[in-house]
């Protein structure tokens, strides 16, 4: 009889170890369904066109006291906040023909590339809606010197192939918008002869670049 009770006694206290840790605490489970991560959209627009990225002009016929003003209106239509830049790229100088009263003018290179752009200056402007107008300031890079930066917040367009100017603008939210105006024009058109710029052209290109902020 000992040892039935010894082994009953052992019996219950395998069971009664067993039930340790099995008592629950109250709980509750909720699901959160349809769970969705999207991307969001930069999209630049130039008035109102997604093709035009790159605008080309070209500047000739031009005289000592010239200027002028080209404006564009960039918009994002995207849904997350971008910051807008202007990029001067592909300027080339080109001489043309050398006329009678261009030969031998002072600073007259005699053949390519012309001297149209040594004469000229370009300043940059900004407003949103009917504000007033901001001043630009801008810096030319090329390669790893500055140049042809004029009274530190204007560019000139007398560049070497291949220097950038990346001027920063406003950053814009979704469907904001800004309009951004360059006005060229010849520097010191008094200062001395402007022969040598006689039948010269100046080409370039602005990119319009949209970067998340």
């Amino acid at each position: 009889m000992k040892k039935v009770l010894i082994a009953l006694m052992a019996v219950l206290i395998t069971v009664a170890l067993a039930g340790i840790g099995t008592y629950a605490y109250f709980s509750d489970t909720e699901t959160s369904n349809g769970n969705t991560f999207a991307a969001g959209t930069l999209d630049l627009t130039v008035d109102d066109q997604d093709d035009p990225d790159v605008v080309s002009l070209t500047i000739e016929d031009i005289e000592p006291g010239w200027s002028e003003r080209y404006s564009w209106i960039l918009k994002n239509v995207g849904t997350i906040a971008g910051q807008p830049s202007l990029e001067f790229s592909a300027i080339t100088n080109n001489e043309n023909t050398v006329t009678e009263p261009e030969d031998g003018a002072a600073g007259e290179n005699g053949g390519e590339p012309g001297e149209l752009g040594d004469v000229l200056r370009m300043n940059i402007y900004w407003r949103q809606g009917s504000g007033s107008w901001n001043y630009i300031s801008s810096v030319t890079y090329c390669g790893d010197a500055i140049l042809n930066t004029y009274a530190g917040k204007t560019v000139g367009l007398g560049l070497l192939s291949g220097c950038r100017t990346d001027v920063k603008l406003p950053v814009l939210n979704s469907n904001d918008e800004v309009e951004v105006q360059i006005r060229p024009f010849w520097h010191n058109p008094g200062g001395s002869n402007h022969n040598q710029t006689q039948s010269d052209s100046v080409e370039f290109d602005i990119t319009f670049h949209l970067d998340q902020s």
